[in-house]
């Protein structure tokens, strides 16, 4: 039990490192295409889509990971984490008009609907 445990620790501290790496390269990418208004609003658009999945968050995957025998669960499971999924896209899609109208930054709109 414990060499699974640390054999499962390995695998993600590696995916971490390697997701962590992986958006340091995009943002280092970006800020060289990109003028500094426009890494800005890519940086309002990626703060909303962050927060937004935060909020959601249902702890569906954690309590299938802890289950012993997830078999029964997983249909739940996926159809909790599509509605999730259809609940994430309306509200990018429909809360950005309203905090639009407080920031006035047209442009996350477009970008967020793109």
């Amino acid at each position: 039990m414990g060499t699974l445990i640390r054999s499962g620790a390995r695998w993600l501290s590696a995916l971490k490192i390697l997701d962590a790496f992986a958006q340091s390269t995009l943002r280092i990418l970006l800020t060289w295409i990109l003028v500094p208004y426009e890494f800005g609003i890519y940086g309002s658009a990626l703060l909303f889509i962050g927060f937004i999945q935060a909020i959601t968050q249902t702890g569906i995957i954690q309590a299938l990971i802890y289950n012993k025998s997830p078999g029964s669960y997983l249909n739940t499971a996926w159809t909790i984490e599509i509605l999730r999924g259809l609940i994430i896209y309306l509200l990018i899609y429909i809360l950005p008009l309203s905090i639009l109208i407080l920031c006035r930054l047209s442009l996350v709109k477009r970008l967020l609907r793109q």
